[in-house]
């Protein structure tokens, strides 16, 4: 009675994908991490909450050293959760040293998750690239494998890239002052 069988719709092939860590385990890090090991070309992710777990940063760093080219789009001033920010801050200048592109996005709160694999693979959803949203949060994701939605998702992430500045090392936080901030919020991370 609560799932009926529903016809067929439309023409993309689509997977949905809970993250319910109490239940499922880290279903929805474990398709994140698997799609940035798989990358071959591009990944581009834009997330209002981008505080990467430990095997993330590893495998996208991975990625970009071996050739991947990779662009994030993280919130700048406008954000909802300065603390977020600051508990990437030391995973941010590792992930550029490795070849990704940090973007902050200026003009309003960002809000996004999205990311997309090769022009071909597509996730978005309620989760964050964060501990939260693996280990904690139920969250919900749809998965889609197509070129054509794929190139429509890109337009719109670049749209938002025009939008942004791209971070570099000198932009983050590297003095004696900030640093208690820092370990503070880094202390704090897998809670974000």
């Amino acid at each position: 009675a609560y799932f009926p069988p529903l016809p067929r719709a439309g023409s993309l092939k689509a997977q949905h994908v809970t993250g319910s860590p109490g239940k499922n385990g880290t279903t929805i890090g474990d398709t994140y991490l698997l799609a940035i090991k798989a990358a071959r070309k591009s990944i581009l992710l834009e997330h209002s909450y981008f505080v990467p777990p430990p095997e993330i940063r590893s495998a996208l760093a991975d990625a970009a050293r071996r050739g991947v080219r990779i662009d994030v789009i993280i919130p700048g001033q406008h954000t909802d959760m300065p603390i977020a920010l600051n508990a990437a801050n030391r995973s941010y200048r590792k992930l550029m040293e490795a070849g990704v592109r940090i973007h902050r996005y200026q003009p309003t709160m960002m809000h996004n998750k999205l990311m997309i694999v090769d022009d071909t693979f597509i996730s978005l959803g309620s989760a964050n690239i964060d501990g939260r949203s693996f280990f904690i949060n139920d969250e919900n994701n749809v998965h889609v494998l197509s070129r054509a939605f794929a190139a429509e998702q890109t337009a719109m992430f670049r749209r938002d890239l025009r939008r942004c500045r791209q971070l570099t090392p000198a932009d983050l936080p590297n003095t004696i002052r900030d640093l208690p901030l820092t370990l503070a919020a880094q202390a704090i991370a897998p809670q974000l």
